[in-house]
């Protein structure tokens, strides 16, 4: 049985939003759909407190499996020939459940924020712990942006590290799936003030050649090349902002081999206004 696309459900609107999207994915990727309702269960200290525990546990549960049965019906219907199962897992912690769920995943998708989010915030702290520690790749959802027609631009950053090839490689695989143009973006600076014109050729190869392979593979993804003078995020944060999805490498050519996100994944993740896909080794 191929690994399925896994998202995480609470109920609020950004996982909502989620679960469109893996249901999308599960369609266009031709995989199983697995949401998963992470129910948060302190551990009680007083006898008291475990009778209280006990009633409220039955009545939390019996809530969590009948909101995943009217959020499963409803995409069931929406897509009838999706496999779609549900999973309730009592678990300190909702990250920590669907960082376990990816080692056997194809696709983690969670929403930008769940029901404990602060306003205001575009990442929570669910989401930002699975991007940086799940075992597949992890796709981010932004409120207000819905799936809609999945034929538009996969945006990828580009490094010419071998992190950055598989998110190439992932976002080209997307792209193909999608019918999608391929917006590769490659960020640099000239090592000597003023000398843009001189390193503008040497860097554009850079792009040419880390694509190369994946254009030959995938020969009816349209692609279009953009090497840009500047600082990455600001580059990335700008030529993905009409894109339907930006996908990034965990760490980049600069990262750090103890950090689990870099710069640059992170900055993504907080600040596009897009859907973000995270791949990591």
């Amino acid at each position: 049985m191929s690994a399925p696309i896994v998202v995480g459900y609470d109920g609020s609107v950004d996982s909502r939003i989620a679960v469109d999207f893996a249901l999308a994915e599960a369609e266009l990727r031709e995989r199983g759909l697995v949401i998963v309702y992470a129910r948060l269960t302190p551990i009680p200290t007083l006898p008291f407190e475990a009778t209280y525990a006990w009633h409220q546990d039955n009545s939390e549960r019996e809530a969590a499996e009948k909101m995943l049965a009217q959020v499963a019906a409803e995409i069931r219907a929406d897509a009838e020939h999706v496999v779609v199962d549900t999973e309730i897992v009592d678990t300190a912690s909702a990250s920590t459940t669907l960082v376990d769920k990816s080692r056997s995943a194809h696709l983690i998708v969670v929403g930008s924020r769940g029901r404990g989010g602060i306003s205001g915030l575009l990442l929570g702290s669910t989401s930002s712990q699975v991007a940086g520690h799940a075992h597949c790749p992890v796709l981010v959802t932004r409120r207000n942006v819905e799936y809609g027609d999945p034929r538009g631009v996969v945006a990828v950053g580009v490094d010419g590290s071998e992190l950055s090839d598989n998110a190439v490689g992932f976002a080209f695989a997307t792209a193909s799936m999608r019918g999608a143009e391929l917006l590769a973006v490659h960020a640099w600076r000239p090592l000597v003030p003023r000398a843009e014109v001189d390193f503008a050729d040497v860097e554009a190869d850079i792009l040419t050649e880390a694509v190369a392979p994946w254009r030959s593979r995938y020969p009816d993804v349209p692609v279009r090349l953009r090497s840009v003078s500047g600082g990455i995020r600001d580059v990335l944060l700008e030529e993905a902002a009409g894109a339907d999805l930006l996908v990034v490498g965990s760490r980049g050519r600069g990262g750090f081999a103890g950090l689990i996100l870099g710069s640059t994944s992170q900055a993504m993740l907080h600040h596009a206004a897009v859907p973000v896909a995270v791949v990591h080794p």
